[in-house]
Parts: structure tokens; sequence; C-alpha cells
């Protein structure tokens, strides 16, 4: 099977969704519905998941010439006939998609309309004989920003191609409107009662004095109703100088009765008074290097390379039970799995129960002597507080990539199960993204 193109996975992303069908279904459908000449209108993927990138073949073995090669002549007629196909499976997509069809019909209906949406019709489409060949199909450029709608409708956008109009038969007249006769409104009558009875009971309230209003109300004598005004604000005060000075009165009490109780008090010697020493400066701590958390791994007796490509350790002080984990190309690397990636470590190295601070210092390390191609992502998990209070615990992320420096990275956690992603490296580029 001829090779066409190779892409990179990380540089496209899905059209808004991803197809839900493999390469065999779509292409059997389109031959079956629309004719042989769509036996080759996409081009098989085959992934390679670890390296990141995915290689794209025909079934025929006539040679395939890329747009952008060529002539302006061949190109447009390429372009023309990659038009009218995509036109064809539109109307196909509308055909399975009519109403009264089932759920699934209208899925497969979406999925054969994103087939025909490349990144880049001069890279991405192929010619075989004058027949287009589409790589990278259903998908767009990961900068790309453009919906769905807009990129299918650009799809098969073409001023000189127009769908005919649909001719409909003339709708019958309207039938003449019927005169609605509108009730007395008798829900409104009924709300209107209410309003009144809710007045009146308010009225008998104030006048009864049953009801107590304050100096700002006084606005409603004006109209006839004898409401009694309670000065609120002048007896709130009042009671409230009174509760001080009892208050006062029974802090005065008690302290009186203390000095009575109290033994007499012998006149101390005045110290003389010492100067103040100068504070000597403390140095800065600076963050532990690759060899420095190797000199702590093996002082517990576990492996640590120095001289791996990339490296990953976790610091902390305590008594907890933190792990370290590593997503990487193909695996994660944790207590579980400690050869993920080609990697290796010691990843569950944990405290001596029976130490004291500040003497107890836990790390756990993970390192690559040839690591993958691809993203690392760091993650710190707080397995258990192992029966001690709960609290905030600081730790240090320390990153060893090629021949940079180490790159301290801080945080704490504070909720057991908890899971913080703490950043992503790039190998080999090193490139270290905090979350």
């Amino acid at each position: 099977m001829p090779h066409l193109f190779t892409t990179e996975t990380k540089n496209y992303r899905p059209l808004e969704r991803r197809n839900d069908y493999p390469w065999e279904i779509l292409r059997e459908r389109l031959v079956r519905e629309l004719g042989s000449e769509f036996s080759t209108f996409l081009a098989e993927p085959v992934t390679r998941a670890a390296e990141g990138f995915v290689d794209w073949y025909t079934e025929s073995t006539e040679p395939a010439i890329g747009a952008a090669d060529l002539s302006a002549e061949d190109r447009e007629k390429l372009f023309d006939r990659l038009r009218a196909m995509r036109v064809r499976i539109y109307e196909l997509a509308d055909r399975i998609n009519a109403p009264g069809r089932r759920d699934a019909d209208k899925r497969f209906a979406d999925a054969i309309r994103r087939v025909t949406v490349v990144p880049d019709d001069l890279r991405f489409i192929w010619s075989l004989g004058g027949a287009p060949v589409l790589v990278l199909w259903g998908m767009l450029h990961v900068d790309d920003v453009r919906t769905e709608t807009e990129v299918l409708g650009e799809a098969v956008r073409d001023p000189r191609w127009k769908r005919p109009e649909t001719i409909l038969p003339p709708s019958p007249p309207l039938p003449a409107p019927v005169p609605v006769r509108r009730g007395f409104p008798y829900a409104s009558l009924l709300w209107l009662l209410f309003a009144a009875l809710m007045g009146l009971i308010y009225y008998l309230l104030f006048v009864k004095c049953d009801v107590a209003i304050g100096p700002h109300m006084t606005l409603l004598s004006n109209f006839g109703i004898n409401a009694c005004v309670g000065n609120f604000a002048s007896d709130a005060a009042a009671r409230r100088r009174e509760l001080e000075e009892r208050i006062r009165k029974a802090e005065l009490d008690l302290a009186r009765i203390q000095g009575d109780c109290a033994p007499p008090q012998r006149q101390a010697m005045r110290p003389t008074p010492t100067p103040t020493p100068t504070p000597t400066p403390t140095p800065t701590a600076t963050p532990p290097t690759a060899r420095d958390v190797c000199e702590e791994l093996r002082a517990r007796g576990a492996p640590c390379n120095p001289n791996a490509k990339l490296q990953v350790s976790l610091g902390w002080r305590g008594l907890e039970d933190l792990d370290l984990r590593v997503e990487c190309p193909g695996g994660e690397l944790s207590f579980e799995s400690k050869t993920a990636c080609s990697g290796g470590g010691y990843i569950d190295t944990n405290h001596d129960e029976l130490a004291k601070p500040p003497a107890y210092n836990a790390v756990e390390n993970a390192e690559w002597l040839n690591p993958p191609r691809g993203r690392y992502r760091i993650k710190v998990n707080l397995f258990d507080f192992r029966g001690r209070p709960q609290r905030d615990v600081p730790i240090t992320v320390v990153v060893k990539c090629g021949n940079q420096e180490p790159r301290s990275i801080q945080g704490h956690i504070d909720r057991e199960k908890q899971t913080l992603e703490i950043a992503d490296v790039d190998y080999p580029s090193c490139a270290v993204t905090p979350r």
C-alpha cells in the first residue's frame, strides 16, 4: 500500500467532535451509496501513538501528486472535482438525516460531512490520476478557531455552483379569522377585591395601635389614620446606655474583689537591661538540586542515577503519605507501574514513622535514561494523612531535563485523596509549563 504523507497529532485537533466511525465503515458507505470513484477519496490513517505521528496510505498503485505541485490548470480541475464530490456527500448526508430517521443515522450523517474537511487544501489534497485524495480528513489546525458550521459551509462554497431552486406549489389560502369574544375579567376583579381587603385590614390595625410604626411614617396622619407612632431610635439608645452602665459597674466590682483577695506583691528588682544582639542575616535557602535528591535517596537505600536525561523528584517534610505520578507518552509512571514509558526510579519511598522533626525528609524520584518524545505531566497525590492532623503539606518538585539547570516548583496540598497537577514537561525541548 503506497505511503502518501505523515502528520504529527499534537498540531491538529478534531472538528469539534471526533468521528465515531472508522475509516473502513466510512469508505464502504461512500462507495456503496455514491460509486467506486469514492474508493480512494479518503486516505487510510495508521497511528503511531507512542511517537505521536499518523501515516496516511492509499490503495491505488498510481503515483500520487500533491495539489501544491500541480500546474494551475490541473489544480483548478482537481479542486472542481473535489467540490463536486463534496456536494454529493452533503446531499447523501441530507438524505440520511431526513425527518423520521434514527439518531444513529443523524450521527453518521454528521460524520460524513466532517470527513470532507482538511486543514489546508493545498497541503492535504493529493491527486491520483485527477481524482482527489484527502489526507488528515476531519481535522483542523490547533490554532484554527472556526466553528464546525463555518468550516463545513466554506468546504463547498463556490460562486460558480448554485443549488437548483425547488419550485413549491402555491399554498392554499388561509381561512378567514374567527372573531373571539372575550369574557368578563373575573380574575382581575378578584385580585382587586383582595387588595382592597388587605388595605382595610391594615387600616384597622393602624387605628387600633396593634401595628406600631416609626416616626418616619407620620405622613399617614395626613390621610386621617390615627396611627401609634413610637420613637424606636430614642428608646433603643436609652436601653443601650443603661446596659453599658450596668456592665461598667460590674467590671469595677469584679476588679475590687480581685484586689482584696490578691496576696501582697513583693517589689521586684529591676533587671539591668542587656543590649539587644544584632541579628545575623539568615542566608537565603536555595532549591534542592537533582544531586541533592540523589543523596537523600541513597541515604534511604533507594536507587538514583544523576545522569538521567529526565528526572522528576518530589520532596516534603512530614509523616504524611504522598505519591508522585507522571503521565508519560503511552502510560503513567507510579508506584503501581514503575517502568512505564521506559522509566524507573524510587517512586514509593516513605518516611520513618519513628522519626522526629526536623529529622524526617520524605522524597520520591522518577527518572528516564532514554525518555520517549512527548509530554510528561507531573502529578502529586496525598494518599493518606497516616493518623496525623489535617494540614497544608508544603511540597517541592524538582525537574531536571537534559543539560538544563534543575527547576524547582513549590506548592502545597491539604486534602486526603487529592491529586494536584504540577507541571507539563516537553521532551526533548525541556520546556516546563506549570499547571
